[in-house]
């Protein structure tokens, strides 16, 4: 029968605190020291090595400070282990500390039995976080999926989740999700990455056939049902992504994503992906009704349909910060293929027209600061998508960079 990893790992440390190996014995009494039978291996060493400084010429033993005693003492309480008084070199309470933590992680690999493909709930600063063990080190500690340096002390664990019962594709999920969301720079992508996008790459400027059917569409939108208010916008942005693209472009690629299912219940009408020299950046999009209003009569406070649009992108963010590992996973991987997003992207909300949105200027600016959220026009879209930028500049990127009326009630439609 094999031997579990675990077990390997817990034999090889347990050597290490029963007490000095033959070969530490057999040196002992050849220079007439005696090692008694209970010192542990790591002490042992360091008292041969103190024994034999002196007739080998070794370095002056270093002197232990104050705080690296301390620190001794609390490991020994720590694992149950008689304070050994006394100890100021360094050598020789580096090996007690070796050892105590030799015993510890073998008393709680035995204790948990731990596997890879295991979850494990690991208890740290107050927080209680998911991993997926990947290997066991000769240390005793876990290793785990997510990338280099996650890993933890079998002491830290809180509980585990085999892969045997029935909650584990549940338990990995989640901890997959907390990884994506720990790692530190997901912007920043790697060529395979970039190839799955390629086919929502979109290039150069809205060309005239696309301002000329952007505005067409606007035009049939007026009127109608409220599927026929919507559905002409979504056709032709879907037909002339460009017109989206050239809203927030990357100078290293520019792609639109139409129609991504974000969770069973969500249905995001655009991601737009901009690469630039600071990694992928992600915008949401969610277009509304051509002919719906802002506010409500008293001109201040946002409709019903402005209200629902700032919900749903609050909902597409909700599901991101519970699905982010599947929202960044490619297509093919069965995520949404949205490489390198965040948790809180921005928000744009395309909604009614100039002559009805006066006076919304404050309204939209405190859903700028509060929400990153940036609501504009269907007739600032046309403008937008008829005027060059210099610089590979979108259009949402000069206004909010150069300060185009950001925060004031003169706001651009």
């Amino acid at each position: 029968m094999a031997t579990a990893e675990w077990e390997t790992v817990a034999t090889r440390l347990r050597k290490k605190w029963l007490g000095p190996s033959d070969e530490q014995s057999r040196l002992a009494g050849l220079i007439a020291s005696g090692l008694g039978e209970d010192v542990p291996a790591p002490v042992a060493a360091a008292l041969l090595r103190a024994w034999l400084r002196k007739p080998l010429n070794l370095p002056r033993a270093q002197e232990a400070t104050d705080s690296e005693i301390e620190l001794l003492r609390i490991v020994a309480a720590e694992t149950g282990v008689a304070f050994p008084v006394g100890v100021r070199d360094r050598d020789i309470l580096d090996g007690w500390l070796e050892a105590m933590h030799a015993k510890r992680a073998t008393e709680y690999l035995e204790k948990w039995t731990p596997a890879r493909g295991d979850v494990v709930i690991i208890g740290k600063s107050g927080k209680t976080l998911s991993y997926i063990i990947s290997s066991i080190g000769i240390s005793g500690r876990l290793n785990f999926r997510g990338g280099p340096g996650q890993r933890a002390w079998p002491h830290e664990i809180l509980r585990i989740i085999r892969i045997s019962d029935t909650d584990h594709g549940t338990a990995v999920y989640r901890a997959q999700q907390e990884a994506a969301a720990r790692r530190s720079a997901p912007e920043f992508l790697g060529d395979a990455q970039l190839a799955a996008l390629e086919k929502w790459k979109v290039q150069g400027e809205p060309s005239l056939a696309a301002q000329v059917a952007l505005v067409a569409a606007l035009e049939k939108a007026d009127g109608g049902d409220r599927q026929r208010h919507e559905r002409p916008m979504q056709i032709v942005l879907e037909q002339h992504p460009e017109i989206l693209g050239h809203l927030f472009r990357g100078n290293h690629g520019t792609y639109v994503r139409p129609q991504t299912q974000v969770g069973t219940p969500y249905v995001a009408d655009f991601f737009i992906g901009s690469q630039t020299s600071l990694g992928m950046r992600w915008l949401l999009v969610e277009l509304e009704r051509p002919t719906a209003e802002l506010t409500l009569k008293d001109g201040r406070q946002a409709s019903e349909t402005l209200r629902k649009a700032v919900q749903q992108i609050r909902d597409w963010r909700e599901w991101l910060a519970n699905n982010l590992d599947n929202a960044q996973k490619s297509v093919g991987q069965g995520g949404l293929g949205l490489p390198g997003i965040r948790t809180r992207p921005p928000g744009l909300i395309i909604i009614g027209r100039e002559a009805t949105a006066g006076g919304t200027g404050v309204m939209r600016s405190q859903y700028a600061e509060t929400e990153d959220i940036q609501i504009r026009t269907y007739d600032w879209l046309v403008r937008a998508a008829q005027t060059h930028f210099p610089m590979r500049l979108g259009a949402l990127d000069m206004e909010l960079e150069e300060d185009w009326g950001y925060g004031r009630p003169d706001l651009p439609f």
